[in-house]
């Protein structure tokens, strides 16, 4: 099934590719041997080393290991992608980015190619507030918010945000959300622990949840070498500012003339990098033949000095990034949501001017699950999820509650209004056509206040049932929790700790060359 809201771009990214092509370059899998020749060994031998001291820090288990042995070879590819570093491990979306890494690398391996799961966390984000908390659901089906206490740090990024003791509080509500509290629990208290920060956890977090399968972690704010390799990228991001800035508002102009939206507003002025300094991060622009970094004037010299000498305290914008990404890891697929898929079709354009092959975008799976009481809900009432998509569940049941009688009276009333406006339109229409117009008018009206009066009824009833209520309540909350996909506000923890084989089951179960949104019965 289709899911809702979708953008136009993103609509037609997964269902009709060929009117997008021209903004995805072409990738993989003619790309397989282009990502592996241009991907130089010596580059490749740091990387390895990066990823072997952050993930041996987080628990480097056996499948872990061996995808780093095969990350090391000669020929090896990745399957890149990535998420910010949300509170207990995020929404439900971000396992599905890594369990459709996990299997359409796991795919590609079998048709011969070297190909290894890598997870970029987006540490050096700065937008706490998205990534603080966690949503889970009570006993009652009531959302709870689970916050953490993530104080100042140093930089201002969130992952370097360290946890307080909130974050036990948090995770003793999310044992009494979960109705069967599972071991995952525990490796969650040893994981969000006070002083730990939030990429800490997360990498930890989901290191464990992956372990099975080998999955590899990367935190930029803690790769030097990477650094070292985008120094001369950030020089090239500044020397060829007004270059770069004309590539992206022609790429704009581009989708904006095609009927889509460009995921970001680039100005002429910005060179798409941030310096970290102070305890913050500003943004670079030019101005009257210089820099200014925030709102401080800032010479040439002394931005480029700034990078040469300091690259680990300079990061990349969320147009930029991509292609960083792809400069440290021999990238053959970045698998992406309705945001990232976005970035790339206006980023395509910087591959361009820096001579780099492009990566394949790939859809991640999206999936709501469906619980066995979510399912005899459905079944009773006969609803689908797409019903609760529509029309909220509380709306939907009230619908329900309404006798038969009364059904059928209001039903019979709309006929019998249906049925004799429609005989006096015709009639107004002989003595003036302006008045059939002013009569379709009041007839719509006319049903709106008459779906309103069936709506307030069947709420009526429905209040007086607690059990309805409840039974809306939990449909709502649990399949469609404020109105948005369940995957992109409840939280994984959540469902990990009701579900300990929840990650196996998604292994088994997801079907990553789909285009379309899953249902998992759980």
């Amino acid at each position: 099934m289709k899911a809702p809201g979708l953008s136009r771009l993103y609509a037609d990214y997964l269902y009709d590719f060929e009117r997008v092509r021209r903004f995805y370059p072409a990738g993989p899998p003619a790309g397989y041997a282009a990502a592996a020749t241009a991907y130089p060994e010596a580059r490749r031998a740091a990387m390895a080393d990066v990823l072997r001291r952050q993930n041996g820090g987080w628990g480097l288990g056996a499948a872990a290991a061996a995808r780093l042995g095969e990350f090391a070879r000669p020929g090896s590819v990745a399957v890149v992608t990535g998420q910010q570093v949300g509170f207990l491990g995020g929404p439900l979306l971000t396992i599905y980015k890594a369990m459709t890494a996990v299997l359409l690398a796991e795919n590609w391996r079998r048709q011969g190619a070297t190909a290894v799961p890598i997870f970029w966390m987006a540490s050096q984000d700065h937008d706490l507030a998205e990534v603080d908390h966690a949503w889970a659901l009570d006993a009652d089906a009531q959302l709870v918010r689970l916050q953490a206490d993530a104080g100042a740090a140093a930089g201002g990024a969130a992952g370097e945000r360290e946890l307080g003791a909130a974050a036990g509080a948090a995770l003793e509500e999310l044992s009494r959300c979960c109705a069967t509290p599972a071991a995952a629990l525990d490796e969650l208290r040893d994981a969000y622990r006070p002083g730990a920060t939030l990429a800490e956890a997360f990498a930890r977090t989901l290191a464990r949840w992956f372990a099975p399968w080998g999955l590899l972690v990367f935190d930029p704010m803690r790769a030097p070498e990477a650094a070292e390799i985008w120094r001369p990228y950030y020089r090239a991001a500044l020397d060829r500012q007004a270059e770069l800035a004309e590539r992206l508002a022609q790429r704009t102009a581009e989708l904006t003339a095609a009927g889509y939206h460009a995921q970001v507003e680039q100005t002429a002025a910005a060179a798409m990098l941030f310096f970290h300094r102070g305890g913050e991060r500003r943004g670079l622009r030019r101005q009257n033949g210089a820099w200014l970094e925030g709102e401080a004037r800032l010479e040439e010299a002394e931005a480029r000095r700034f990078v040469e000498e300091h690259p680990e305290s300079v990061s990349a914008s969320a147009l930029l990034r991509p292609l960083l990404q792809d400069v440290v890891f021999p990238t053959v697929a970045q698998v992406t949501g309705p945001a990232e898929a976005a970035y790339l079709a206006q980023s395509a354009v910087l591959y361009d001017a820096f001579a780099l092959p492009p990566p394949r975008p790939y859809p991640r799976a999206s999936v709501t699950l469906l619980e066995p009481k979510a399912r005899r809900l459905l079944d009773k009432y006969g609803l689908t999820l797409e019903d609760i998509w529509r029309v909220p569940a509380s709306e939907l049941l009230a619908r329900k509650a309404l006798p038969a009688d009364v059904e059928q009276a209001l039903a019979a009333g709309r006929a019998h209004f249906e049925e004799d406006f429609g005989r006096l339109t015709e009639s107004l229409a002989t003595v003036d056509a302006t008045l059939a117009d002013a009569a379709q008018g009041a007839a719509q009206k006319i049903r709106h206040q008459w779906e309103q009066l069936q709506a307030r009824s069947g709420r009526s009833l429905a209040r007086r049932s607690a059990e309805l209520s409840g039974q809306a309540q939990y449909l709502d909350n649990c399949l469609f929790p404020q109105r948005q996909l369940q995957e992109r506000v409840l939280g994984a923890a959540y469902w990990a700790g009701r579900y300990a084989d929840l990650l196996p089951r998604l292994y088994a179960g997801l079907a990553v060359a789909s285009a379309e949104h899953q249902v998992l019965a759980l």
